[in-house]
């Protein structure tokens, strides 16, 4: 398909999907594992040999990122609640309400790549996938499944 069109025109669909993304995206806020600080004033600090200590500092690491979120109706994916799942459904996939698919650029990919939280909308959301690009010719875009914390 890109033989089909010149530089130019895959130029032009590219920014049409950055201005689609800067019209619609949102700000959240990702969370990693927390950096761990040890602070000893020994020199002959191990933390392999000795006991834990009260000289270790938690630093929490979030950074803001610019997201498209999709909320997903399980209902239209032609897939399950939990609560169809067991009245007998021929579908047997369980998916939790409030299924969430967000869009994220390149940098955001490389932050959520490793974090384990998402924030926005008051609500807190687990990672459920690996982030698959959604372009078609370059990866400009990232797509991430989130499923809520608090369900």
């Amino acid at each position: 398909m890109s033989d089909i069109l010149n530089s130019f025109q895959r130029d032009s669909i590219a920014s049409a999907f950055s201005k689609l993304h800067d019209t619609f995206a949102r700000e959240i806020t990702v969370y990693k594992n927390a950096e761990i600080t040890v602070i000893s004033d020994s020199p002959s600090y191990n933390p392999i040999y000795s006991p834990p200590s009260n000289d270790i500092q938690y630093e929490l690491v979030q950074s803001s990122f610019q997201a498209r979120i999709y909320y997903l109706n399980s209902d239209d994916a032609f897939l399950s609640t939990s609560e169809t799942a067991t009245k007998g459904s021929m579908n047997k996939i369980s998916v939790p309400n409030g299924l969430v698919k967000i869009v994220v650029n390149k940098d955001g990919f490389d932050y959520l790549r490793e974090a384990r939280i998402v924030e926005f909308d008051s609500k807190t959301f687990s990672i459920k996938s690996n982030g698959s690009p959604i372009n078609m010719f370059s990866e400009q875009f990232f797509e991430f499944i989130l499923t809520p914390i608090d369900e």
